[in-house]
């Protein structure tokens, strides 16, 4: 199994709900987050490994969400 990252997908619904835009550098911003780190969190191509607690924290506050919505377990592939 594998860990995958949801921010995708809640980039897009807070752009939707907000009715703008929400890129990299915003998010950095309003989350103390590097920009490496969240284009690694949205990058489907990168293997996440590592989670750090402040960067799960910043994220699900900023979205409003929980460790549930950010982070899927993913089976392996027959």
């Amino acid at each position: 199994m594998t860990v995958k990252s949801r921010l995708p997908a809640l980039i897009g619904e807070k752009q939707r709900t907000e009715n703008r835009l929400i890129n990299v550098a915003a998010i950095s911003q309003a989350t103390g987050v590097s920009r490496q780190t969240i284009y690694n969190w949205t990058n489907p191509d990168y293997n996440l490994e590592r989670f750090e607690a402040k960067t799960i924290e910043a994220f699900c506050e900023y979205f409003g969400c929980d460790v549930g919505d950010l982070l899927t377990v993913v089976p392996p592939r027959q």
